[in-house]
Formats: C-alpha cells, structure tokens, sequence
C-alpha cells in the first residue's frame, strides 16, 4: 500500500481488536489516527501512546456512536485538530450473546443501534 502521509483517519472501535490493528496500521502507513472508544478508557490510551512512541500523531475521542449528536461532535473535533477527514472506519459494533427468542428489547435496541444505525 501507498504511503498515507498527511491524511487523517477516524477508526470507531480502535482501542482493542480489529479497530485496534487498523488504526496502528494506518498509523504506520503516516496517517494521524483519531482513535475513537467509549468505556476502555486504559486501552484507547494505550494504543495512543503506542502510536506517538513511533513519532506519529493520535488522538483519543471518546463518544457513543449510536448516539448522532456524539458523533457530530467527534468529527467537529478531529476536523478541528487536523481539518479534515480523509479516511473513516465504522469498526464500533457490540455483541449481546442471547437466544433471540430471549433477548430483552433493550439489548436488542442496543445492538442495533451500535452495529447497524451508527452515524
């Protein structure tokens, strides 16, 4: 892959797992990465520090993607650090193992909400 020196990425999901490899792979192609989380706060700092120790720019933003007004205010905030977006990954997803049959609404609601309305 080319070179990504100068662009800017947003990876949802980006403090473990899948997001997680992606952002740090970015990173290394020369994109600054916005690493977006919402409850592993040590886990995203981490991975911010793992990605400055390499002499690149991270920046931790923390919000809700199923939540539009959160997301609103994410990208205003990585856009107001690097001005611009060039490169977005939608990673966030959640998983709620249950029977369907036996899966609250909430749950249900919470899922579809992360996984598949996300903004």
């Amino acid at each position: 892959m080319d070179s990504l020196e100068g662009r800017v990425a947003l990876v949802t999901g980006a403090s473990r797992g899948i997001g997680r490899a992606i952002a740090l792979r970015l990173s290394a192609l020369g994109a600054r990465v916005a690493i977006n989380y919402l409850t592993s706060d040590e886990q995203a700092r981490s991975i911010a520090g793992e990605i400055e120790g390499k002499s690149r720019e991270a920046m931790l933003v923390r919000a809700d993607v199923a939540d539009a007004t959160a997301v609103r205010a994410m990208t205003r905030e990585v856009a107001r650090r690097w001005g611009r977006i060039d490169i977005l990954v939608n990673n966030a997803g959640i998983v709620k193992d249950n029977l369907l049959l036996r899966m609250p609404d909430e749950a249900w609601d919470e899922v579809m909400n992360t996984n598949l309305r996300a903004s």
